[in-house]
């Protein structure tokens, strides 16, 4: 692999490290806003929650032969089946259900992201 590629790759999993924790403050605001504490912007944040699970999952895609490089295993189908559950709870529209996803499907994504993120950046 092109040294400059690797380089990259492993900075964007050490920016995804540190972006991580973040994301999970944000969800755990947004979860207890869809719980009955909802603001004129939650759906506006909601989208942005959204659009950070995205860019996680855009670096994971990016960077997968870097950890297939180092044998650093990422059950993409794991993640994909959280993804999924998510993105049916999110269609129902029901804030409920949209928190509780969360909870038992991103939750666990991000974790697996960051467990592999971690492995990989920090060796």
């Amino acid at each position: 692999m092109d040294n400059n590629i690797k380089d990259d790759q492993i900075e964007a999993l050490e920016t995804l490290a540190d972006y991580i924790p973040k994301l999970i403050g944000g969800i755990d605001t947004v979860k207890a806003e869809l719980r009955g504490e909802r603001k004129p912007d939650t759906d506006e944040y909601l989208k942005m929650i959204i659009d950070g699970i995205n860019w996680v999952l855009g670096i994971v895609n990016g960077c997968m032969s870097l950890l297939e490089e180092y044998n650093i295993a990422f059950d993409k189908e794991k993640a994909n089946d959280y993804s999924v559950a998510f993105s049916n709870a999110y269609g129902t529209g029901n804030d409920t259900a949209i928190a509780d996803s969360m909870d038992a499907d991103v939750i666990p994504m991000i974790r697996l992201i960051q467990k592999t993120a971690d492995e990989a950046a920090h060796g």
